[in-house]
């Protein structure tokens, strides 16, 4: 087994299995997430999938130019969430601007701004 670091998904078997994972996965249902910018929770969800998944040797090599785009689009809602446009985006007031739910999104914003920089 070639193995080129200690995370579970940092080796050769892991890899092969994660392929397999993806290849029936449906990943238009994360871009479908992105569609409605007042969809708070699934875009969040989404954001979730894409922190934890959106890795390097975790997602299909065949489709880093995806994950990319769907991070960069993750990352634009996130923020916005965060740093509101307009009026019509009050996802943070419809939290009464709970200072956990902002620590909540930074936090995922972080993770997949790391993940964006980790892609070559």
């Amino acid at each position: 087994m070639g193995a080129w670091g200690v995370q579970p998904w940092e080796n050769d078997h892991a890899a092969d299995w994660n392929a397999g994972f993806f290849a029936d996965l449906d990943i238009g249902a994360l871009w479908a997430a992105f569609k409605n910018y007042d969809a708070w929770d699934e875009i969040r969800a989404a954001c979730y999938v894409l922190q934890t998944l959106g890795r390097v040797y975790v997602w299909p090599a065949e489709h880093l130019d995806a994950l990319k785009a769907l991070l960069e689009k993750g990352i634009e809602h996130l923020d916005k969430m965060l740093h509101p446009p307009d009026t019509s985006w009050d996802y943070l007031e419809m939290w009464g601007n709970s200072p956990e739910v902002v620590a909540s999104v930074q936090q995922q914003l972080d993770e997949l701004r790391a993940r964006r920089a980790s892609i070559r």
